[in-house]
């Protein structure tokens, strides 16, 4: 007669250590196939921190690079600035020597009036300065009248002012009166001691001038006509 074995079944017990059996294998399948994967992952992580830095450093240069723009255009403005400033300096420099060099002119033009008038008797013509404008064949003129005398009466008369020069290689007299710029009426003049005249002309183009006559005529009996030449380049020195 055979023995009988009872054995005792358990299969929940047998499906956990299958399944932990599974689980063990495959943990160390995939740490000793898959060491590469570790690998990878670390260095994402790291090119993932070397990226984040790159962001960063990019960042501040890029503000750098605004800051120094900034820079850049302030530092222009301010060249721009000094030099229209230093042109607007040199100008008015060169207007303030203009100034002074006509004003010198003019001193010594009334200096020689006054040195002048202590020889001169009754009435005389006693200067003209001439003085060239931007405009092309224009000039401004400055004619100085005097009478020394000793009645200290006023004289009056009138004043014909003519131009002489040479236009298309032709002798040629202009008078001054038609080539004002502001009236050409006849010039009259009434004064004590001292009168002056001024104005603007503008010469006929190709017009060359060489000499100016001054003529007073003064009303009156026995009164002579005075006149006086002033060559054009004496003038204008």
């Amino acid at each position: 007669m055979k023995n009988l074995v009872i054995k005792q079944h358990r299969p929940l017990q047998l499906i956990l250590t299958v399944v932990v059996i599974s689980v063990v294998i495959s943990t160390v399948i995939w740490l000793l196939l898959d060491e590469s994967h570790w690998h990878y992952i670390q260095s994402r992580i790291s090119g993932n921190e070397k990226v984040g830095r790159m962001w960063q450093i990019n960042r501040q240069l890029e503000e750098e690079n605004r800051e120094l723009k900034d820079r850049v255009i302030t530092l222009e403005q301010t060249a721009e600035i000094d030099k229209q400033a230093g042109e607007m300096l040199r100008e008015q420099v060169v207007n303030l020597q203009d100034q002074f060099y006509k004003l010198k002119a003019e001193l010594e033009f009334y200096k020689g009036i006054l040195s002048s008038t202590q020889e001169s008797r009754g009435l005389n013509v006693q200067g003209l300065y001439v003085e060239a404008l931007a405009v092309d064949q224009t000039y401004r003129y400055r004619l100085v009248l005097t009478n020394v005398a000793k009645n200290q009466q006023d004289v009056e008369g009138v004043i014909n002012m003519t131009l002489e020069g040479e236009m298309g290689g032709a002798r040629t007299v202009l008078d001054i009166n038609e080539l004002s710029a502001t009236s050409r009426e006849p010039w009259e003049f009434k004064f004590r001691n001292f009168k002056r005249f001024e104005g603007d002309i503008k010469l006929p183009a190709g017009f060359i001038p060489q000499r100016v006559t001054v003529q007073l005529v003064p009303k009156g009996n026995g009164r002579s006509r005075i006149e006086r030449s002033f060559d054009w380049p004496n003038l204008m020195s």
